[in-house]
């Protein structure tokens, strides 16, 4: 499925709009806050405050935030935590998924995106496709953003950003 997704999303392109960005992280955090509950991971979500939109096709940021939180779930130690945030910076939101995890090994990084690759743990079966991360970032680069990775032991962070779109002002005609 998420291999056919993939080429459908190469096929089709975005469904782009005005988004609430409060409105994406709660219901982002509705949809992963079971999974979380039964991890024994502490959830926190961060939502700016006031209204701010950004372009973007809310169906496939969506997914973003769920192959990101599902990840960090799953690789988030009983009594971790786990962080969905947006802030405005600039003319930009920035959004991330950060956790308190095992880390994702520095040789590794530069890879973990790549269709069908799966990071070898000691002990560890292998779980899922390896077409998580390449979908999210097949996804966040339609959007013209990038995807940033920082991480090491004791937890990752996943940020991308989009801009927030200008407000259309008619123009003042000057009193002279």
């Amino acid at each position: 499925e998420n291999l056919l997704d993939l080429a459908r999303m190469r096929d089709r392109g975005l469904n782009s709009r005005a988004i609430h960005v409060g409105d994406l992280l709660r219901a982002a955090a509705d949809g992963v806050r079971p999974k979380m509950d039964s991890a024994g991971v502490t959830f926190k979500t961060d939502v700016p405050q006031g209204v701010l939109t950004v372009q973007g096709d809310p169906e496939r940021l969506s997914q973003v935030f769920q192959n990101l939180l599902d990840n960090a779930a799953k690789f988030t130690p009983r009594g971790g935590e786990v962080r969905l945030y947006a802030r405005h910076e600039g003319g930009n939101v920035i959004f991330g998924v950060t956790d308190t995890g095992i880390g994702i090994p520095d040789a590794d990084q530069a890879r973990v995106c790549e269709p069908f690759y799966q990071v070898k743990r000691a002990g560890a079966e292998r779980e899922g496709s390896g077409l998580g991360l390449a979908i999210v970032k097949e996804i966040v680069e339609r959007h013209e953003s990038r995807l940033e990775l920082r991480s090491s032991l004791g937890g990752t962070t996943w940020e991308f950003e989009l801009p927030v779109p200008a407000v259309d002002t008619e123009p003042q005609e000057s009193a002279a």
